[in-house]
């Protein structure tokens, strides 16, 4: 399954990011392992969640009860499978606030640049593989 840059954008423009945050989004998913990016891709395409567990959690759970964006939830799922612990402890400490997303886009920044994916031009960037498979 492939997912074009394109069609991407269309669906995250509608959750309120910008142009920006969706190209440096895009760019982190075709980081994630071959699974995490297929749920990406089956989200977009076809508008479903993934039955999958991670360390117990699921993106409903993620999305539904915990108010996290769709693809904030889709990053800490793939986060769960690298570094558990960390995920897990970041999930607890973001579970009691009533707006996490500002904090979650802050600390998945910290986080993504401790496995050394910087926020560069190049992440932001239309690249020769604009597409997620």
């Amino acid at each position: 399954m492939k997912l074009s840059f394109q069609e991407f954008e269309n669906i995250l423009l509608h959750d309120d990011y910008t142009v920006k945050e969706i190209r440096h989004l895009f760019n982190v998913v075709k980081k994630m392992d071959k699974e995490s990016r297929l749920w990406v891709i089956k989200w977009i395409l076809f508008g479903e969640y993934p039955n999958d567990e991670v360390e117990g959690v699921t993106i409903q759970e993620l999305v539904n009860d915990l108010g996290y964006k769709p693809m904030n939830a889709f990053i800490v799922l793939d986060w769960l499978k690298t570094d558990p612990d960390t995920a897990k402890y970041f999930i607890l400490k973001t579970s009691h606030s009533q707006d996490p997303s500002e904090q979650i886009g802050h600390e998945m920044l910290d986080f993504l640049q401790s496995r050394n994916i910087h926020q560069s031009p190049v992440m932001l960037e239309q690249t020769d593989t604009d597409v997620i498979e």
